[in-house]
């Protein structure tokens, strides 16, 4: 996760001009964590070792997989469009940068199959409890990635 974070960070380093580089640290974790980890949960969300049905594996992995793709790849694309014309107004960019992730998103969550989901009879305070375990394990990890980074950067520039 570091080395995506790193790849990302160097490529989009200078954007923002050269004082920015400890906001643009914590801009990129936030990106990665809603990109690779927040929108993909929502429509596939983790379950715990052992839980579905076992012949399934490949074909949700595979889903899961392909919705952290057209996730990061709406994530481009709204940077992209975020950036927007020369001559369009400031206010617009964001917003259109933003309603392409959001339609994009969208139209991939009505076009792939729905999540099985547990098997009948699974405690469903369990699988809650797992589910927000691991999302706030992910958040932890995003989170620690930019700040420390924020704050490397931040202090090689001061130094």
């Amino acid at each position: 996760m570091g080395g995506l974070f790193a790849l990302i960070y160097a490529a989009v380093r200078g954007r923002l001009g050269p004082d920015r580089q400890g906001p643009l640290a914590l801009l990129v974790a936030g990106g990665l964590f809603v990109g690779a980890v927040l929108v993909p949960f929502l429509k596939y969300p983790a379950n715990p070792p052992a839980v579905g049905d076992p012949d399934t594996i490949a074909t949700r992995t595979i889903l899961y997989l392909v919705m952290i793709a057209i996730s990061l790849l709406a994530m481009l694309a709204a940077a992209r469009i975020a950036q927007g014309a020369p001559g369009s107004p400031g206010w617009l960019k964001p917003l259109a940068g933003v309603g392409t992730f959001v339609m994009t998103v969208g139209v991939a969550f009505a076009v792939l199959p729905a999540d099985g989901g547990a098997p009948d009879g699974f405690p469903p305070n369990l699988l809650w409890d797992f589910r927000l375990a691991s999302l706030a394990v992910q958040l932890t990890l995003w989170s620690v990635i930019g700040s420390l980074f924020a704050v490397v950067v931040g202090g090689a520039r001061e130094g």
